[in-house]
């Protein structure tokens, strides 16, 4: 589901840094399907993958969450990472930036997340009580994990977690315009608590600088036609 918050008119000056744009939140909630995710690795020892599943012991108030299908495999020595992979969406520093997610489930090991996403940066198989379990925030055009964040403790409760505009844009600073990102589910671990699920996953952003100047043109254009 994605929300338009409406323009306010301000300054062009106050407009270049961000000020008066429309920010957009897009909120991956699972009532109704996988949301555009898709599982980049599922199980190599079963059927388990990352699907949307009404499971009210490990997913939100709604039943409804990103949840490994079945979570008792995932208690199995031998087998690879888990790893689900969001639609991409654009980025631009600026204020209004924020991602918040709820993840259940295990915080396993505290491994350092892996740098990117090619082969040799995964563990090659699940670690028992290890591995890094979390979200990961990927740049498109060289696979680069540039934000990283798992659960404080296990527990199949929801626990909130957040990257705020400071940590956006710090990681994104030096990007190219029309740089994509995704969002990366992760769960490199097994055992008691080697599953992880996550919900309520938001994303809001705020658009191109050039585009909110466009709006802004139309808007003041359209202000003198009524005067």
């Amino acid at each position: 589901m994605t929300i338009n918050k409406p323009f306010a008119l301000c300054s062009l000056l106050i407009a270049a840094s961000n000020c008066g744009y429309a920010v957009t939140t897009t909120l991956f909630d699972f009532t109704t399907g996988d949301n555009g995710w898709t599982n980049v690795q599922t199980s190599s020892t079963g059927s388990t993958q990352y699907s949307s599943a009404n499971d009210p012991g490990i997913a939100a108030t709604d039943g409804n969450g990103l949840i490994p299908t079945p979570p008792s495999e995932r208690d199995n020595a031998g087998s690879v990472p888990l790893w689900a992979r969001s639609p991409a969406f654009a980025l631009t520093a600026g204020a209004g930036n924020s991602i918040s997610f709820d993840l259940f489930g295990g915080a396993l090991g505290g491994a350092s997340a892996p740098a990117n996403d090619a082969a040799s940066s995964l563990t090659a198989a699940t670690v028992d009580s290890g591995g890094f379990q979390g979200m990961l925030l990927r740049r498109v055009s060289d696979g680069a994990f540039i934000l990283s964040a798992g659960k404080s403790a296990n527990g199949a409760g929801a626990e909130n977690v957040s990257w705020d505009e400071a940590a956006i844009n710090g990681a994104i600073a030096g990007d190219g315009p029309g740089e994509t990102y995704t969002l990366d589910l992760l769960d490199e671990g097994h055992g008691g608590w080697g599953w992880l699920a996550a919900d309520s996953i938001s994303v809001t952003t705020v658009p191109e600088p050039a585009t909110s100047l466009m709006g802004l043109a139309a808007l003041g254009l359209l202000a003198r036609r009524r005067r």
